[in-house]
């Protein structure tokens, strides 16, 4: 509330409808043992080659057209129980399935005639991730209510673009050279990002000898985003809500990739429980940091670039968005999980947190 433009005109239906397929979501991944047994498989199989051979088959589906009754269908659901667009409920399903690159380009065709609070809600999803489908629409319709008319409320007059492929094997060679672009792009940030942390954290540690204090990176991460971790449910050892925070100022400042390398470390060392685990990868499982404001723009106003001071405007205000839609589903999930027991990455374990 405190951070929307237009409080006296939001609409509530989006935002409990949200909240009510958030919890709803949680409770099939989280109590649900289908659920559990169907995320205890793709963690477990989730590997370079699994995540080509995944890009593959995408881009086969989207040519045959299957990928599209897929998305058409889910965002008429989304349509129908949270009284959303048909632009804007096609891209949080696209940004689930495909990633917000590939959604937002879905949508480029939609884009010009959009709604500043259906952009709104198409950017935040850039910022988000695939638990917090939900979550993003309910955050974005809080912070930027709809107040213009829509132009994009029949899921009927929605068109896809056109698929380039000309037969199925180029569409399989396509998806699998797209995906392996993305695993390297991954690979150099993530190697960019690791010198840049390691440099940072030792300058701040030698500036603060100098003056006579035992400061570094990590602790400034741990005092800025304490109040964050806090309302996320890791309140009764303050040592677990410093490493908590230090973990989601990492993965805001910087990005996800370094967050979950220090949480490995910290998980090594026997430095996290089990319920701080959680809520931990459910927090930082995002692309809400200020590195992906500049992938975010470059893309929206690549797609339509006649909306780039509207885009430029909400691009912090779609940060703040995803990053609270990912702590709401971390909120979620320690409300609906009490006693978690924590596990060693890299470990077989079935049920590893003990949901």
């Amino acid at each position: 509330m405190l951070l929307s433009s237009n409080p006296a005109r939001i609409k509530w239906r989006p935002v409990f409808c949200g909240i009510l397929l958030q919890v709803i979501l949680a409770l099939l991944v989280l109590k649900w043992n289908t659920g559990r047994t169907s995320v205890h498989w793709l963690t477990n199989n989730v590997s370079l080659p699994m995540i080509i051979f995944f890009g593959s088959i995408c881009s086969l589906l989207y040519y045959y057209g299957i990928i599209q009754w897929i998305l058409i269908r889910l965002a008429i659901l989304l349509q129908y129980t949270m009284g959303t667009t048909a632009g804007e409920s096609l891209n949080s399903m696209a940004s689930v399935f495909l990633g917000p690159t590939e959604a937002a380009i879905l949508c480029q065709s939609a884009l010009r005639t959009m709604t500043e609070s259906e952009v709104f809600t198409m950017m935040t999803a850039g910022f988000s991730n695939v638990m917090s489908a939900p979550a993003l629409i309910t955050v974005s319709k809080l912070m930027t209510p709809e107040i213009q008319h829509s132009k994009q409320k029949d899921m009927k007059t929605f068109r896809f673009p056109q698929c380039t492929e000309t037969s199925a094997l180029e569409s399989i060679s396509n998806g699998a050279i797209q995906t392996v672009r993305i695993i390297f792009s991954i690979i150099a940030n993530l190697i960019v990002y690791v010198a840049f942390v390691t440099f940072i954290d030792t300058s701040i540690h030698w500036l603060g000898e100098c003056v006579g204090w035992d400061i570094s990176f990590d602790k400034l991460m741990s005092w800025a985003f304490y109040p964050v971790a806090y309302i996320l449910g890791v309140t009764e050892n303050h040592d677990q809500t410093m490493k908590l925070a230090q973990l989601i100022g990492l993965k805001t400042v910087l990005n996800e990739f370094i967050a979950y390398q220090k949480m490995q470390d910290m998980l090594l060392n026997g430095e996290l429980e089990g319920r701080t685990q959680m809520i931990a990868i459910f927090a930082c499982c995002g692309y809400s940091n200020f590195s992906q404001i500049g992938q975010e723009l470059g893309i929206f106003i690549g797609l339509c670039p006649k909306r780039t001071k509207s885009f430029v405007s909400m691009a912090v205000r779609t940060l703040i968005a995803g990053a609270i839609s990912c702590f709401m589903t971390a909120c979620v999930a320690g409300a609906i999980v009490s006693d978690a027991t924590g596990c060693l990455p890299a470990k077989n374990i079935e049920n590893c947190l003990n949901v």
